[in-house]
């Protein structure tokens, strides 16, 4: 099998990277990836997959026809660039029971990820152009910066609208990132080791793929649709839409599943809506002919009205039309797996209502495999195209992403509850960063930031924990005579002093804290007018006692009254 001729154009910005298929004339285009950064929507609440659902499906409503758009999901355990800046930062900056946590916790990653342990999930959109839409002076002759201002210029714009749609992070890939995306499509090997892409990076993506394909394979029972670079691989198609009111990502039962090898493309083509009503018309004047033939056809005349119904949409721009293809690969160097895989994706078809398609020829298999290129969209044949609109095109989009944290810029590393391993860091730069830890009781708070005090430990000058139930004096055993744990309590000789300020002139606000931790102290009180007295007599004897402590210090301090104003002078 031969891949399209296809190249990377590297631009003086790596992120306004773009690749070429085809030649530079008008039969080829241009298409240019992005990476979203989606939440995890398996367990959302509704209001949050409703907003997200309402910008994509306005996002795809704004698309002109000029244009064609590829959704791809993928998913890996790979977190290799995580695990191994992790591990690099521990060898410069920890050692002691820093380090040595933190090496437990980073083998015991590594050995998760080898044995399928983890998964992490990705979305890549790709936005294809043909290369009719630019000048034809850019083309030819020595246009060549003409033409890649031409296209970055016309790709920024898309950006910035993809960016205000959808609110989300998106992340233009550079050259590299292309190569890697396009090289791992065709190298189904490529996600078990570690590749150096920059290293590696050729811009002609002619021969990236390395291993031979061969046709429909059987045995005992088993079928693959081809083989390539040591797996067997299986593609399906959507046969066609859910007959059901779809609701938000209703798409995502197809991606619920513990399946490791899984590409999902979706190739959508936006469609002129003047030709699309004007197709729709001819069949409403087939439909009501047949009609007035039979009368009594109440299903035809249900079927007129819902006709109707959707041209009027049409007509007022509340629908958008689409065609889209609909494309799932798994692959697996066990047979048997593979066959389980598809039995596990056909029963999740099944259950919304629908079903997948297979190809039993390796041909058919494989030119729907060309299909699931990166950004490769402007094919001749569409033979499992379906027609759709913009909202339930929305629906069925595969839309669910591993949520990362600071992914390899973090120095911080924790498991998330859907298979992915998150990172964080205490640190911006020098600058410190608030943390906040929520959770019923028993949840594991307690657990957690130990593992994570153990593993920032040696960043830190100086750990200080205020904390009620003890949770902690395990840690400063570990730590010995580096730490102490000092109990509080009213019968103990230590006091807590609410009216230190802290060496820095009176404030309102300190005043206010004073008096809001006294009124506490007094009793919670149901009625605000009490409430209400209470601070009021409070914060006249809290005055007093300020008052009362400066003029006790002042008459002591005459020499240091000069000092003091100057120092309150500053701070205001």
């Amino acid at each position: 099998m031969r891949f399209p001729n296809a190249y990377i154009v590297k631009t003086d910005n790596p992120a306004d990277s773009f690749m070429v298929y085809g030649e530079l004339n008008e039969k080829g285009f241009v298409s240019k990836g992005y990476r979203i950064e989606v939440p995890n929507l398996k367990n959302a609440g509704n209001f949050l997959k409703t907003d997200l659902f309402v910008r994509l499906s306005g996002w795809l409503a704004s698309q002109d026809k000029n244009r064609k758009i590829q959704i791809r999901y993928t998913r890996d355990g790979d977190y290799r660039d995580i695990l191994q800046g992790y591990d690099n930062f521990t060898e410069v900056h920890h050692n002691g029971w820093g380090g040595y946590i933190r090496r437990e916790i980073s083998g015991k990653n590594s050995a998760r990820s080898a044995r399928d342990g983890l998964k992490r999930e990705y979305v890549y959109i790709y936005l294809g152009k043909s290369l009719k839409c630019f000048t034809d002076d850019c083309l030819t002759g020595n246009g060549k910066m003409r033409f890649e201002r031409e296209v970055t210029g016309s790709f920024e714009v898309d950006f910035s609208n993809l960016v205000h749609f959808l609110n989300l992070p998106v992340f233009p890939l550079n050259h590299i990132e292309l190569y890697r995306e396009f090289y791992r499509a065709v190298n189904k090997s490529a996600y078990d080791v570690g590749i150096d892409y920059e290293k590696n990076f050729d811009p002609d993506l002619d021969d990236a793929g390395r291993g031979e394909f061969s046709g429909r394979i059987a045995g005992d029972g088993f079928s693959a649709s081809f083989t390539a670079d040591g797996y067997f691989h299986h593609i399906f198609t959507l046969h066609d839409f859910p007959p059901t009111e779809l609701y938000p990502f209703y798409g995502n039962k197809l991606l619920d599943n513990g399946i490791r090898n899984l590409t999902v493309t979706v190739n959508i083509e936006p469609l002129d809506t003047e030709k699309v009503i004007e197709q729709k018309q001819k069949h409403w004047k087939r439909v009501r002919a047949d009609l007035l033939e039979e009368e009594g056809e109440i299903a035809a005349g249900a079927g007129l009205d819902e006709l109707t119904e959707h041209i009027y949409r049409l007509g007022k721009g509340e629908d958008s039309p689409f065609r889209m293809e609909y494309i799932i690969h798994t692959w697996n160097r066990d047979l048997k797996d593979l066959q389980s895989d598809g039995t596990i994706l056909k029963q999740a078809a099944t259950s919304m209502f629908t079903s997948l398609d297979s190809y039993e020829l390796g041909t058919q298999a494989l030119h729907n495999f060309m299909k699931t290129l990166p950004g490769f969209l402007y094919y001749r044949k569409q033979d499992a195209a379906l027609d759709c609109m913009h909202r339930p095109l929305a629906a069925m989009l595969p839309f669910s992403s591993s949520f990362t944290g600071k992914g390899k810029d973090g120095n911080i590393l924790f498991n998330g509850d859907h298979g992915n391993l998150m990172t964080m860091s205490f640190f911006d730069g020098a600058t410190p960063q608030h943390t906040l830890c929520l959770g019923q009781t028993g949840a594991g708070k307690s657990v957690n930031f130990v593992s994570m005090l153990s593993q920032a430990y040696d960043d830190f000058d100086k750990i200080v924990i205020i904390e009620e139930g003890g949770s902690y004096f395990n840690l400063t055993r570990i730590f010995g005579d580096e730490a102490q744990y000092i109990v509080i309590d009213p019968s103990a000789n230590l006091t807590l002093n609410y009216f230190d300020t802290g060496g820095l002139p009176l404030t309102p606000g300190q005043i206010e804290f004073v008096t809001t931790f006294l009124s506490a102290m007094c009793g919670a009180s149901f009625t605000l007018e009490k409430l209400q007295d209470v601070i009021a007599i409070l914060t006249q004897f809290v005055n007093a006692v300020y008052s009362d402590s400066y003029m006790e210090w002042r008459n002591r301090n005459r020499k240091g009254l000069e000092e003091a104003a100057r120092i309150t002078l500053t701070v205001q």
